[in-house]
């Protein structure tokens, strides 16, 4: 049978709550306590283990000390052997150049030539102090030079095609030579540029091209000025093939147009290439006088346009 509880006393679990308040007050006031007296509360024990803890980093600064000492001192024994050496090494320099230079002192001359051996030793000396006659090349004989002139003629007639039953032949050369630079033609006049191809101009040092140092100089011969040239077509001439060497992007055209711009543009030759597959990308013309490349490219196609050249009429007046 349960006894009644008073309403004055308090229950049981309130005062172990009390005492658990009070034992953790007492726990943290000692620990406050040892840690602002911590020499005090160490004992005799702590105290020990401090004194043993010193004496250690007493001994070891005193050998840092003396190790100091011993590698200062051998530092300036090492600065002072080098320094020694490095004069000792001047001495003997100085010495050396002073023999060399009194050796040379002393050496004898090479002898000079004799003016009367430079005459008769067969090369002849100009006044600017060079020698000449040992490299010069030998004067081409009348015999030598018709030969070169002859077979000078005989190419020409092969690049110009040159029929001998008809005497037909071309005003141009295949290897674009023109002007002074080669023979004249078989009517004795100089051989031209072709006018309708991508290089009608003829430039003062005898080559045929479009660039303004073939067209626009003083001495330039634009051929293109005799004749009228007019687009006439575009063929596929290379299927799923490229420029072996492209020389300018002309814009996204189709191939007549494109066709058309690479007549105007000097950097091109006959051929452009063009991608039907992807317009986009646009066209290109090809360098002067290349084919299309041997690798297969299935996105591209090489195409040649044709232009007409007809003669400029002639003013009746």
């Amino acid at each position: 049978m349960s006894m009644p509880v008073s309403a004055g006393c308090p229950r049981p679990g309130f005062r172990s709550f009390v005492a658990l308040a009070a034992f953790m007050l007492l726990s943290v006031t000692w620990m406050v306590r040892q840690m602002a007296n911590p020499e005090q509360s160490a004992g005799a024990f702590g105290g020990s283990l401090q004194s043993v803890d010193r004496a250690l980093v007493e001994l070891a600064l005193e050998r840092y000390k003396s190790l100091s000492r011993n590698v200062t001192a051998r530092v300036g024994a090492a600065e002072k052997a080098l320094q020694e050496l490095q004069r000792r090494q001047a001495e003997v320099q100085k010495q050396t150049l002073a023999q060399q230079k009194a050796q040379s002192q002393l050496a004898p001359q090479p002898p000079q030539q004799p003016q009367e051996e430079k005459a008769g030793s067969g090369v002849a000396e100009d006044p600017d102090g060079g020698d000449q006659g040992a490299d010069d090349e030998p004067e081409e004989t009348d015999e030598e030079r018709a030969k070169r002139q002859e077979a000078e003629e005989q190419e020409q007639r092969s690049l110009i095609h040159y029929e001998e039953s008809s005497k037909k032949f071309r005003r141009w050369r295949g290897d674009y030579k023109c002007g002074d630079r080669v023979p004249l033609l078989p009517d004795a006049e100089a051989v031209e540029c072709e006018p309708g191809f991508a290089a009608p101009c003829c430039s003062a040092l005898g080559w045929c091209g479009r660039s303004a140092a073939h067209c626009s100089c003083e001495m330039c011969t634009d051929y293109r000025s005799k004749v009228q040239i007019s687009f006439q077509s575009v063929k596929l001439v290379s299927e799923f093939r490229e420029c072996e060497t492209i020389a300018e992007h002309l814009g996204e055209l189709e191939p007549e147009a494109c066709a058309r711009k690479a007549m105007e543009t000097p950097q091109c030759g006959r051929n452009i290439m063009y991608s039907k597959d992807y317009p986009h990308w646009g066209c290109r013309c090809c360098a002067l006088d290349t084919p299309a490349g041997d690798d297969e490219k299935p996105s591209w196609n090489v195409y040649e346009y044709q232009v007409a050249v007809e003669p400029l009429a002639q003013d009746a007046s």
